[in-house]
């Protein structure tokens, strides 16, 4: 069906948030989407704050709010059947059912509804799932094609016709989001067809299709090259906290931030709307590993720039390493400021006959957050340092390294660090990587250690929107080093805690709920050691874990050994055992499995 002429339309737009709250995103999207419709109804499925409704009723022609229950489909159908009925909506000329799912439109929703009338459908989307292999989805293990229904277009043709209303009429309310995946969003489209409803998408998949067992979901494993090169006008919010498994059975992970990216510097989308409704919603170590927040920065800068409102703060504990720490001063320009902190006056006055005319700080509780009011950006470090019998001084030195040359390797590299800052309006706090050398190994993914409770602790006293909670995502932080803008921290001005082991680790939460991100920053030197010490680590990992598990992805991997909350593979002696026999003897396996049901 063809459509001509001044065109009617009607919409249904499903919203959920978890608070009830109405972030910036969803605003512009349904500003741009109705200016397209001549009515639109807003159902809002779950709880709406008063700020919230009172958005959305200037935003619609009508607001109905109702409990959570089937999710958006049930949402959608209580729009056709009740908001609107039959009769009413079968005067327009198509109707749109959208949701709040996606960040966009990057370019006018306009464009594309003129774009598509010249196309003889019946109903279309704006992206469509290929036909893939789904082990354990159905019967026949093949999620069918389908077009995604976070955006539907159907015509008036098809809406008017009695397969849609008995569709409508007849579906049940589902209990939970994967029966609304299996038994609506992936068979509306062959139900229809089979109907003989003609549906296509609107982003052209040229290029990208494969056969069902090496199709994708595209919007989700390859969002980049659909925003670049297939004039794709969202990105599905999903997309941020995909586990990082999942995308690596198909790529390195590339796609989510080359496609925020593109958004960012080629379009006039302000993707500071995306951030503040990732930053309110999810989990920042998740953000960081989807996003890839890691910034390798080099040592010299072509473009100096002011450092008005920029100060250097060095904690100074250990008389034996107060040269070192005077040492790192000669990256830093006069135009910063800086100061020398310490916790006793005879360190106090050691440190000014080492560095005379330098400003020495007696700070007894060592609470630098508390020196940085009237700066816009502060960098603090101090002098680490390992006290443990059989440690060599040079594993402490090794850490003072890592910090030292990923905060202050160079003017230029301070230069570039500020202006990192300056091109990332939401980015809180750069810090270097932990450290993977020596005893600190033991340490790497259970960087909570004895910290958890007492970091809730902290956290419930700050009245944190994001905590620890039982530690299922590790700390981005384990000591206070790293570069701060002062906006992001100023939470915790005026307030002294007696545990600053567990108060560091949630320094990236407390930027977080202040609106902005952390990110991890190295020099290029720096990274070219962690790139390959990493992949020594994984190297020799993975040839103990071959011996025990078969496995052709890390995922499988995972998937086979098994995860803590922590993400740690939790396989245990028994389950190795368990899974060497099954692969060098299966014929023992199989027995084992006869006589014993859980051998």
């Amino acid at each position: 069906m063809v459509l001509e002429g001044n065109i009617r339309r009607a919409g249904i737009f499903v919203f959920y948030d978890r608070d009830g709250v109405v972030d910036r995103y969803a605003e512009y999207l349904l500003r741009d989407l109705n200016q397209n419709l001549e009515k639109l109804v807003i159902i809002c499925n779950g709880k709406l704050s008063a700020i919230g409704r009172e958005k959305l009723q200037k935003l619609c022609d009508q607001l109905y709010v109702r409990e959570n229950a089937g999710l958006d489909a049930a949402g959608f159908q209580e729009g056709i059947l009740h908001v609107f009925g039959w009769d009413e909506l079968e005067r327009y000329d198509e109707l749109v059912l959208a949701n709040d799912t996606f960040y966009g439109p990057f370019r006018p929703f306009k464009e594309i509804f003129t774009e598509m009338l010249s196309h003889d459908v019946d109903f279309w989307g704006m992206t469509e799932h290929l036909e893939a292999a789904a082990p354990g989805f159905n019967i026949s293990g093949i999620c069918p094609s389908h077009l995604q229904t976070y955006f539907l277009v159907i015509r008036s043709n098809m809406v008017k016709s009695r397969e849609f209303h008995e569709y409508w009429e007849r579906m049940p309310v589902y209990s939970d989001f994967s029966q609304v995946v299996k038994k609506h969003e992936t068979i509306f489209t062959q139900h229809f067809r089979d109907r003989g409803f003609r549906g296509e998408a609107y982003v052209d998949l040229t290029g990208l299709r494969g056969t069902a067992l090496s199709n994708i979901n595209c919007y989700a494993f390859a969002p980049g090259q659909l925003v670049r090169e297939h004039r794709f006008c969202a990105i599905k919010r999903k997309n941020f906290v995909l586990e990082q498994s999942e995308l690596l059975v198909h790529s390195g992970g590339e796609e989510l931030r080359a496609a925020l990216d593109y958004v960012q510097w080629n379009t006039d989308y302000d993707v500071g709307m995306i951030w503040e409704n990732l930053l309110r919603l999810y989990e920042l170590p998740l953000l960081k590993q989807s996003l890839h927040l890691n910034y390798v920065l080099p040592v010299y800068s072509q473009q100096k720039i002011e450092h008005a409102g920029v100060a250097v703060l060095i904690g100074c504990l250990h008389e034996e390493l107060f040269s070192e720490c005077a040492a790192w001063l000669a990256a830093i320009t006069e135009d910063i400021s800086v100061f020398m902190l310490t916790d006793t006056e005879e360190k106090q006055r050691v440190l000014e006959t080492l560095c005379p005319g330098m400003s020495i700080v007696l700070c007894p509780q060592m609470d630098w957050w508390n020196y940085v009011e009237g700066y816009k950006f502060v960098c603090y470090l101090y002098d680490a340092v390992v006290i443990s019998p059989g440690i060599h001084q040079i594993t402490g030195r090794s850490y003072r390294y890592l910090l030292q040359d990923n905060l202050l390797s160079s003017e230029g590299y301070i230069d570039n660090i500020l202006r990192t800052f300056t091109e990332n309006p939401q980015l809180g706090i750069l810090a270097p990587p932990m450290p993977l050398h020596s005893s600190y190994f033991q340490q790497f993914g259970r960087y909570w250690a004895d910290y958890l409770p007492p970091a809730n602790q902290i956290a419930d006293e700050l009245e944190l929107h994001h905590r620890p909670g039982s530690g299922a995502y590790q700390p981005l932080m384990v000591d206070f080093s790293g570069w701060y803008r002062v906006e992001a921290i100023r939470r915790i001005a005026g307030n002294v805690f007696s545990d600053q082991k567990a108060l560091c680790r949630i320094m990236p939460l407390i930027a977080q709920d202040a609106g902005f991100y952390t990110g991890w920053v190295m020099t290029d030197y720096f990274a070219s050691l962690e790139i390959g010490n990493l992949h020594y680590i994984s190297e020799k990992l993975c040839a103990v874990w071959h011996n025990v598990v078969p496995y052709g992805t890390f995922a499988q991997l995972i998937a086979v050994a098994g995860t803590s909350q922590s993400g740690m593979p939790v396989i245990g002696v028994r389950g190795a055992l368990k899974v060497w026999i099954k692969k060098r003897f299966p014929r023992i396996h199989k027995v084992l499995l006869k006589i014993f049901r859980h051998y």
